[in-house]
Order: C-alpha cells, then structure tokens, then sequence
C-alpha cells in the first residue's frame, strides 16, 4: 500500500481546483485533442478567443496577455500542449487527499500565487478549504510561475519570517 510510504505532499499552484470543462475537452476529449493540436499550427483561433474572452470581460486584461505570450510561439504552443496532455495524469483526487489529510495520515501543504491570473487565488483557496480543510496553506504575493526567481525569493522570504 504505497499510502503507508507517503506522509507529506506539496501542491505548487495547484491545478485541478475544481477541473475546469475546457480543460478535460482540449486534454480528455479526441475532438478537443485534434482541436489543440491544430492550436500548435494555428493560433489564430486561440487568439480570437483571446481576444472575444479579453472583450467581454470573461477573463481580464492581466490573464489575456500571459495566454498571449504563452501562445507567441510554436515552440511554446507545443510545450503547452504537451505539458496540458500530461498534467491531466498528475492532477490529484483531492477527495482521497482529504480523507488522508483529516485522518492525519498524510500532511497537505499548498503554495498559491495572490496575483495568478490563470489559478484564480480565491477560488482556489475558497476549494482549498473545503475539500482540504486541515492543509497547510502558503499565500505569496506572486501570479502562476510560483517556480520562477522571483517566487522563489518569495517563498524563501516566507520561511525566513
């Protein structure tokens, strides 16, 4: 039983909180799986979502122009595609997590970014703490590439206080 071998976990900008629909049709779906990989190609029909997302205020300003520079090359398109396709292997059961978590079994600790654009800070952590309750959550004043320089820094200042 490898829950036995496991007593800590990390979750850095968690995804998967909740799966968005977008998300399990462009990863899970065969139409959605073509449809992206014609995106790699193509861009300009991610850039007209983009843009018609951007108009009418369902996503903002900040988050339309990290999608932008995500997609600004084939290379990065692909690694998107790529990295997406895989993610969906790694995003965990957040309900067996907690049973875990509440049973004392497993230690839960999660790292947010405040300012993410693309992991909504709030609703991810309004999810956080319902299916997670007794997890340890870090909140620094960072967006999504927790990972970067700058959030490293951040995190080191977090322990250093």
């Amino acid at each position: 039983n490898n829950t036995d071998k496991v007593n800590e976990i990390w979750l850095i900008a968690p995804d998967g909180l909740p799966v968005s629909k977008a998300y399990k049709f462009l990863t899970r779906s065969w139409f959605g799986k073509k449809l992206f990989q014609h995106f790699v190609g193509s861009p300009s029909v991610a850039n007209l979502l983009i843009a018609i997302g951007e108009k009418s205020k369902l996503i903002t300003v900040k988050a339309a122009k990290f999608y932008r520079h995500e997609i600004s090359n084939v290379s990065m398109r692909q690694q998107l595609f790529d990295t997406w396709v895989s993610y969906q292997e790694a995003i965990p059961n957040y309900k067996v997590l907690g049973a875990l978590n509440d049973k004392g079994k497993l230690a839960i600790t999660c790292i947010l970014g405040k300012q993410d654009a693309i992991i909504k800070f709030r609703r991810t952590r309004k999810f956080l703490r319902k299916f997670l309750p007794d997890a340890q959550i870090i909140e620094l004043e960072i967006g999504h590439n927790i990972l970067s320089d700058k959030g490293v820094k951040k995190l080191f200042e977090y322990w250093k206080a």
